[in-house]
């Protein structure tokens, strides 16, 4: 990074440093990434630039979502970091004195973190299960309650990981994918449907060993499934803008429902036989009735536009969307499509599920966060930011587990990962509230 870059970042973080600090550092925190990226010494603190490890000093607040806090700079590494830099003859002066005001920096994003509520979300980070070397792009997960196995698109790597949620490890990665991106289980056959992008298949496998049963070809860019279990439905999202219906007990595509533009997220109402669905080449969400076969209304979005993630909160009555242009997030009455509460959410998201047990909403960016929404009064607000890294915005809220699993997108610094997120106590259900609903892009 040449020096004005990087003073430019530090002046934004509101530290001044000194100005022969440079080198490169990679630490998971996307704040402390962003904003001091070579602003260590090229010696390091020890004599040589590999001789502390900062990812395992820095990293033992146990995630990259607590950086920042009290127990953060109580860990051993800092202390012993600090305590080293006390120590007369100990490091160079000079390299001690860049060294303080690097130490100077991070606190200064430690206690500036909770303005900007960016480790004040209530999420906890319980576990990461690596997924093995999987690289590009992850799309999204689906979950087999009967076996707590969760199923992973993992479209840049042309496979599905499977993940058995009980021993947290992966169990199988199996490739032979063109781009998977959306992912389904159907109970009533125990059979999993993958849609894939690139050529437009739908493939429908055995639950219980993930045998290859069929296939389907829809035409092009299969993208997101959705089960209606009461009717045995399998809707799958497809081209340049059609709805494919399939029987799941004929394994069959019965019906298309015709579209204005290539469906992003849809949803089913539990409480009704309409489908809504983002269009974002339209303008709008399209309402479909499952039982005409047919798109029945829109509801332009306006300013609004690429708007790809959507949810449902059925105790609520509102459809959630959330837009990338700008990075908003809308809700609409279910029976009118009257646009009622918006607020700035984090951007490039994939992933928006409504936790409706706790009147939460969470919003998974490729930014590098997960904002948590307080949906509990007449308007949304923050409820804090959990900071994930950058490129990994797609996700699944299990309201059988009470746990939000974020897809983790390999990179320089964090392998490929799910990471199981876990709301904290102080956002626990209250009593007589309606049970946890989630809904998937």
């Amino acid at each position: 990074m040449a020096r004005a870059g990087w003073l430019a970042s530090a002046r934004r973080c509101g530290v001044f440093l000194p100005a022969r600090f440079r080198g490169n550092v990679c630490i998971s925190h996307p704040h402390v990434r962003a904003c001091c990226r070579g602003l260590l010494p090229r010696r390091g603190l020890l004599g040589s630039r590999g001789s502390l490890s900062w990812r395992g000093s820095l990293g033992q607040c146990g995630s990259p979502g607590e950086c920042g806090s009290p127990g953060w700079r109580n860990s051993p590494g800092w202390r012993g970091l600090a305590t080293q830099l006390a120590m007369p003859g100990r490091l160079h002066s000079r390299t001690r004195l860049r060294s303080i005001g690097f130490l100077a920096l991070l606190a200064s994003l430690g206690a500036r973190e909770p303005a900007s509520a960016a480790n004040a979300a209530p999420l906890t980070l319980e576990a990461r299960i690596p997924l093995g070397d999987v690289s590009g792009r992850i799309d999204h997960l689906a979950f087999d309650p009967t076996r707590q196995r969760l199923y992973v698109a993992e479209l840049g790597n042309n496979s599905i990981g499977i993940v058995d949620l009980e021993t947290r490890k992966v169990i199988r990665t199996v490739p032979g994918f063109n781009e998977p991106q959306g992912i389904a289980y159907e109970p009533s056959t125990d059979t999993i449907y993958v849609a894939s992008g690139g050529d437009g298949t739908t493939r429908i496998f055995r639950g219980a060993d993930f045998t290859p049963l069929g296939a389907l070809s829809l035409g092009t860019d299969a993208d997101n499934v959705r089960i209606d279990r009461e009717a045995h439905r399998v809707y799958v999202g497809y081209g340049d803008g059609a709805l494919a219906v399939i029987d799941a007990a004929t394994r069959t595509r019965i019906a298309n429902i015709p579209l204005q533009g290539h469906p992003e997220s849809f949803q089913l109402d539990p409480n009704g036989d309409r489908i809504f669905v983002n269009v974002p080449d339209a303008g709008h969400i399209a309402v479909v009735s499952r039982a005409k076969n047919q798109q029945v209304t829109t509801w332009p979005t306006g300013n609004l536009r690429a708007n790809y993630p959507l949810a449902l909160d059925p105790p609520g009555s509102r459809v959630i969307a959330v837009f990338r242009s700008p990075a908003r997030l809308q809700t609409y009455d279910t029976r009118t499509g009257r646009a009622q509460n918006g607020i700035d959410v984090c951007s490039d998201s994939d992933d928006v599920f409504a936790d409706s047990a706790r009147h939460e909403i969470y919003v998974i960016c490729g930014q590098g966060y997960v904002d948590v929404l307080d949906a509990s009064g007449e308007r949304l607000t923050s409820a804090g930011r959990f900071a994930t890294s950058s490129g990994s915005r797609t996700g699944l809220f299990v309201p059988e587990l009470d746990r939000l699993f974020v897809a983790i997108r390999a990179s320089h610094d964090e392998p490929a990962a799910i990471w199981v997120l876990k709301p904290t106590a102080r956002t626990a259900s209250r009593a007589g509230d309606h049970p946890a609903q989630s809904s998937i892009h």
